[in-house]
């Protein structure tokens, strides 16, 4: 959007205001974070959640690999997981994709 007067982009401006008292808050000390399990609020620092979201490096473990033809009807099988390179996001994944496909194949 632009300011009508000059046609300067407007700059969005997002607050917090307390609904009984009308006071702006401030976005870490008066905002509870908490996380729901069974039914529970359980109250988290902003840190708690930003560790949380990023608990470790990207990567992908692969555990075993049988071909199609020794599971039996038993073994739970569920739908594909398609896995794509991302080289902007994460640097080798191109290479990385290819040799475990090359491994598969084996």
């Amino acid at each position: 959007y632009l300011l009508n007067e000059n046609n300067k982009p407007l700059k969005a401006e997002c607050k917090q205001i307390c609904e009984q008292t009308g006071a702006l808050l401030h976005p870490v000390d008066d905002i509870a974070t908490y996380v729901e399990v069974a039914g529970q609020r359980i109250p988290v620092s902003r840190a708690e959640a930003m560790e949380a979201k990023h608990f470790g490096d990207p990567g992908l473990r692969l555990l075993c690999f049988k071909p199609s033809s020794l599971l039996k009807d038993h073994h739970r099988i569920f739908h594909a997981y398609f896995v794509y390179p991302n080289e902007k996001g994460v640097r080798g994944s191109a290479v990385f994709l290819s040799a475990l496909i090359s491994s598969l194949l084996e």
